[in-house]
């Protein structure tokens, strides 16, 4: 107090109306009543005595507030997220957004996408899951394969040693060999009959075409065997022998036969057989 008592004794003569020393004192310090804080974490405040506040820019970190952004600094006395943070996932069945307030949001699609899986199609995303719905069709149409799938590799063809048909006709009991079908024996076309010519096409397999040639019957009753429609058929022998002492009969496998009648057979004009000899009396 004795100070100010002091200063205020040499400036007495001092112009204007009457001020408390301490008063001017304050008025010209501006730091001694200053609020310097500009509520900015983006600048450094101070107080230049004689000049007052002073609010310099700084690059210092800071909190923008936005989710969405990041790492924040400090440029140009404002705070920014130096760069958008990325809120992908790896998930095609997730779309992807950012809310300032909350951050990364995603939400399921219905987009196209890989299940990793090579025995489906159609791969589409359903409640945040790949599925393909359909099975890959496996089927080479091959009898000597059997047809499957490995869902790292996709479709599988194993050959088999199964029976098959190799398109002849010709043939039968056809079987499986690396893959493919080989021929098994030739059909045995022989149907056993002398009036038809025995063939084989591949397409239709046997074929017996008729013919009218000489054949045999095997009938010792027939002559002169030829083939007609498809049979073999001759022409009725006789067996008379023109002797009225015998009776005459034709056998299938001996042919003709001329037994003795019995005696008194009657062999005309009131004789009769006797030992195979038509008498009189």
């Amino acid at each position: 107090m004795a100070l100010l008592a002091l200063v205020g004794s040499l400036c007495g003569a001092c112009e204007g109306p009457d001020v408390p020393v301490a008063a001017q004192f304050a008025s010209e310090d501006p730091c001694r009543s200053a609020q310097c804080d500009d509520g900015n974490v983006c600048t450094v405040d101070t107080c230049i005595p004689a000049v007052g506040c002073a609010n310099e820019a700084t690059a210092t970190g800071c909190d923008d507030a936005n989710l969405c952004t990041g790492p924040d600094v400090c440029v140009d006395k404002v705070c920014k997220g130096s760069k958008d943070i990325d809120c992908e996932d790896g998930d095609a069945c997730t779309d992807h957004t950012c809310l300032s307030a909350s951050g990364c949001k995603q939400s399921h699609n219905t987009s196209k996408c890989d299940d990793d899986n090579e025995c489906t199609l159609a791969d589409v995303c359903e409640k945040g899951k790949c599925a393909g719905p359909d099975p890959r069709p496996c089927v080479d149409g091959n009898v000597c394969t059997d047809d499957g799938c490995d869902p790292k590799t996709g479709c599988l063809y194993a050959n088999n040693e199964g029976d098959c048909n190799d398109g002849d006709q010709c043939t039968k009991d056809d079987y499986c060999m690396s893959g493919g079908c080989v021929p098994g024996v030739k059909k045995d076309c022989e149907d056993d009959n002398e009036c038809t010519t025995d063939t084989c096409n591949k397409g239709q397999g046997c074929v017996w075409h008729v013919h009218g040639d000489p054949c045999d019957d095997k009938d010792k009753c027939t002559t002169k065997d030829v083939c007609n429609a498809g049979a073999c058929a001759g022409t009725k022998i006789s067996c008379d022998d023109k002797d009225p002492c015998t009776v005459d009969s034709c056998s299938f496998t001996t042919g003709c036969e001329n037994k003795t009648a019995a005696d008194g057979t009657s062999c005309g004009d009131k004789k009769t057989c006797k030992a195979g000899i038509c008498q009189s009396g």
